[in-house]
């Protein structure tokens, strides 16, 4: 079980490497459909660090 402040921490590192300029948009949404599988909270996070919620 990561805390809040962890997964704060985890999402803002995957949306920061999701938000290079190399990575499309399909990877993006694939990278949100990943995380939203693992845990919904962490894909609904990834998501809006990368303007896709």
């Amino acid at each position: 079980m990561l805390s809040e402040t962890d997964r704060e921490h985890l999402v803002s590192n995957i949306v920061g490497h999701a938000s290079a300029p190399e990575v499309t948009s399909d990877m993006k949404q694939r990278v949100v459909e990943y995380w939203s599988n693992i845990h919904k909270d962490l894909g609904q996070g990834v998501a809006r660090g990368l303007n896709l919620a």
